[in-house]
């Protein structure tokens, strides 16, 4: 259904729904037959202005989707620190229809994660290190509020887990973690810390507020009861086999259940995975 290799898809809470995208900027909102495997198209749409628009993440939540990428405007060619924050949302309503809404976001580069945990509230991240939040993803430039350089622009954001509005975890591409119990508070809400033994991450879960993991290009992935609480809060557990290509995805929608994807297309299951 979508043409241009589908790369990310998320389902909200509500399993009736899923929405996928595709690196060509199309993005399909499916609703799953409850009796069959196949799946009904409820809307397709694609990038603005002739599909100049990168897509890199989705996240929905509830009645909500919300996806983000970078707007090249006439140039396609520009990477992605050079391009301008896009985001799509797709609200279903109560008939089964729904709204769609797109806005570019010139203040910003081209956004690079997203997470959103409530309805009314996202956080997602820039190409220049930068985190973007708002109280209503659906609506015009000005409801997102951007803090400048969370992280240097050479180190950039490569995954976002927010399991409440007033908890986030994001992870680097030097083998950072970026924690905030306040996401809208500013730069100094922040706090930055380089993980023993790791390199660049590449995926984060937090099933809660006391529960992540994160994974990158090593055999292990890294389990914390207190991600805010330093290096010492983390303890790195080998899960792969050696040389193993890295985690690229996770999800951890319990403390006792988490899903993991490597690079070399594994999937691992890990239960019971804090002990």
């Amino acid at each position: 259904l979508l043409k241009k290799g589908t790369t990310w898809i998320s389902c909200a809470g509500d399993p009736s729904r899923c929405v996928a995208s595709d690196q060509g900027g199309d993005v399909a909102t499916l609703t799953p037959v409850l009796h069959g495997p196949v799946a009904h198209i409820l809307t397709i749409y694609g990038g603005v202005d002739g599909g100049q628009v990168t897509i890199t993440g989705v996240s929905c939540e509830t009645a909500l989707c919300v996806t983000i990428g970078g707007f090249a405007g006439h140039d396609p060619g520009r990477p992605l620190a050079e391009q301008s924050g896009y985001v799509a949302t797709y609200t279903e309503t109560a008939d089964y229809g729904g709204a769609m809404s797109s806005i570019e976001l010139p203040g910003a580069s081209a956004l690079t994660t997203v997470s959103c945990p409530s309805l009314s509230f996202c956080v997602v991240t820039d190409a220049l290190g930068d985190v973007l939040t708002s109280t209503d993803p659906s609506g015009s430039a000005s409801a997102w509020k951007v803090t400048r350089a969370v992280v240097p622009a050479n180190n950039s954001f490569s995954a976002l887990s927010c399991p409440s509005v007033t908890f986030c975890v994001a992870v680097t591409r030097h083998g950072d973690v970026v924690t905030s119990t306040d996401p809208t508070g500013g730069v100094h809400a922040w706090k930055t810390t380089r993980l023993d033994g790791s390199t660049t991450l590449d995926s984060v879960s937090c099933a809660t507020r006391d529960f992540c993991i994160v994974g990158g290009v090593s055999e292990s992935v890294f389990v914390s009861h207190n991600p805010a609480g330093g290096g010492p809060a983390w303890t790195q557990v080998r899960v792969t086999a050696q040389g193993t290509k890295a985690m690229v995805a996770l999800s951890c929608p319990s403390t006792g259940f988490c899903a993991g994807v490597d690079g070399g297309d594994g999937v691992h299951i890990y239960t019971n995975p804090g002990r």
